[in-house]
């Protein structure tokens, strides 16, 4: 983990779409969701996604679209690892573990395997 590169981006944008909100006059992210009702009406989409989806079934939004809605800005972006996964954030508890290891055992010896079902 220490040699992955966090401020690499993704290989592709996130599905989801980031939402932000005017705060002192600048956007500040509020939220990233795959489905809102008041997106799917800022951007001219049904308000309910099509059955068996929760993304309207997108994959041709080019990175940095936006759409605006008063207080409101939605845009399609490409993440890097430390955004999607935050020092402090869930994982936390994963990383002091792997450290805890490693002051024992040696970096050398320490290896996380993650596998996700989606």
């Amino acid at each position: 983990m220490k040699c992955v590169d966090w401020n690499e981006p993704g290989e592709t944008t996130d599905r989801r779409i980031h939402e932000y909100e005017v705060v002192d006059g600048a956007w500040v992210l509020v939220s990233k969701a795959a489905w809102s009702a008041r997106f799917a009406k800022a951007a001219g989409l049904p308000l309910h996604p099509p059955t068996g989806t929760v993304d309207y079934g997108r994959t041709d939004w080019p990175e940095g679209t936006e759409w605006r809605d008063g207080d409101r800005l939605y845009r399609v972006e490409r993440m890097t690892r430390r955004e999607a996964v935050p020092a402090e954030g869930e994982w936390k508890p994963v990383w002091s573990v792997m450290e805890a290891l490693a002051a024992v055992h040696g970096d050398e010896n320490v290896r996380l395997t993650v596998w996700f079902d989606n």
